[in-house]
């Protein structure tokens, strides 16, 4: 423990959060336990502890080292680094609540609430030691604002390192040869359109040549006249036939 704790308020500056049957930061060491045995490591040390002493509260974390101030004291890149961490843990915390809400288990659904109150990133004062983040909660502290980020500003810190798979390595194509197969599979194109696909037998090809050149005869036929057989015409016919 430490020797002094990193941050004293008076019991009456703000206003405790009540749940169930009593305040909710009367309640830590069971909503620590809950946490160590459902959360990963690295929330274990998230939550300060609050100590009443007379009329003050005051917060230790014994697993930070070093000077823990308030983080609106950090600056520039390590103040915007802080600031990401911590928004990136409680959006696992709340996501991993929900998923505790939509269970059958009522138990877990209680406790799926109680986890939310105390990471209320509305509510909670952030501190940290330029390394690792802690939060003073279980206070209408009124911090709405202050410390929230747009989801995408922290999104890499969402993802494990150790989860992103190796890239396999490669020889990189030798780019000479690349080029030397293309040009050879341009010329193997080239040739095979050159030359027909079908070629047909000469004498065939003789003889629709002969086609082509002569032109095509069209016999004409003259059509008959129609024979009369009338009787007048029969005896004239007759009488020109004896006189030849």
């Amino acid at each position: 423990m430490q020797q002094k704790p990193f941050y004293s308020l008076n019991k009456d500056s703000y206003q405790p959060i009540s749940h169930g049957r009593s305040f909710l930061h009367e309640q830590y060491e069971a909503i620590k336990s809950f946490i160590e045995l459902n959360f990963d490591p690295k929330f274990h040390n998230l939550i300060a502890k609050p100590i009443k002493s007379g009329e003050h509260v005051n917060w230790y974390n014994e697993k930070l080292e070093g000077k823990i101030q308030k983080l609106d004291k950090f600056k520039g890149e390590t103040g915007e680094e802080l600031k990401k961490q911590y928004n990136a843990l409680v959006h696992q915390i709340i996501a991993k609540c929900e998923y505790f809400e939509n269970s059958d288990d009522e138990n877990n659904k209680a406790w799926a609430e109680s986890i939310k109150e105390v990471f209320d990133i509305n509510r909670n004062m952030v501190f940290s030691n330029g390394d690792s983040v802690t939060i003073v909660w279980g206070y209408e502290f009124k911090e709405k604002g202050k410390y929230y980020m747009p989801l995408e500003a922290f999104a890499a810190l969402l993802v494990d390192p150790e989860e992103v798979p190796d890239l396999e390595e490669f020889e990189p194509p030798n780019i000479d040869e690349s080029i030397q197969e293309v040009i050879q599979d341009e010329s193997i194109q080239e040739q095979s359109i050159e030359q027909p696909i079908n070629e047909e037998p000469k004498e065939i090809q003789s003889s629709v040549e002969a086609v082509k050149t002569e032109p095509a005869k069209i016999k004409s036929r003259i059509p008959k006249p129609v024979q009369s057989t009338h009787w007048f015409l029969l005896m004239l016919d007759s009488i020109e036939r004896f006189a030849k």
